[in-house]
């Protein structure tokens, strides 16, 4: 666990590697604007979750912000949303397809609107299995006990419930 964030590191060579493929290789044009977003990408999410695992390392007050309950929520509530969105530009972009006869696109993104809720329900069940609970002391006598799971890339946090107590 201790060396969870340098996987990150990859995302460099991987960057580098394209980088290189780009340049020694004679690929259409079409194909080398694909292969400098897929670098643009890998190296942008390399760099920032770096930075990040950094900042959490760091900073202090940093920290206390990712952590805190409220944006934990608002965070989850806006992925949510988005994701709503995004599922409902899908199925407008797989009927623009239908109408223009491009039955091939239609198809695929098709099939990715089919298989967001497979993908919900298997990310749904992992969560539910690495739950670890947190018991958490609070300033005002208040005992919180909180579930934290922790996956790459996923980080989530339901308060399970509180209770009063005069002492722990």
């Amino acid at each position: 666990m201790k060396n969870k964030g340098q996987i990150w590191y990859i995302g460099y060579i991987v960057s580098l590697f394209l980088i290189v493929i780009i340049l020694v290789t004679d690929f259409p044009k079409m194909v080398d604007i694909g292969l400098a977003i897929l670098f643009s990408a890998v190296f942008g999410v390399s760099h920032v979750q770096i930075l990040h695992d950094k900042m959490m390392k760091n900073d202090a007050d940093y920290k206390i912000n990712v952590m805190d309950e409220r944006n934990i929520i608002i965070k989850e509530k806006a992925g949510n949303i988005t994701n709503m969105f995004n599922t409902i530009l899908l199925g407008v972009a797989t009927v623009i397809f239908i109408c223009l006869d491009y039955i091939i696109p239609a198809i695929i993104v098709g099939s990715i609107i089919a298989i967001q809720p497979i993908i919900l329900i298997i990310i749904s069940s992992v969560l539910e299995k690495k739950n670890v609970e947190i018991k958490v002391h609070t300033n005002n006598g208040k005992r919180e006990i909180h579930r934290f799971c922790s996956i790459s890339l996923i980080f989530c946090h339901i308060k399970t419930h509180s209770i009063m107590v005069n002492s722990w």
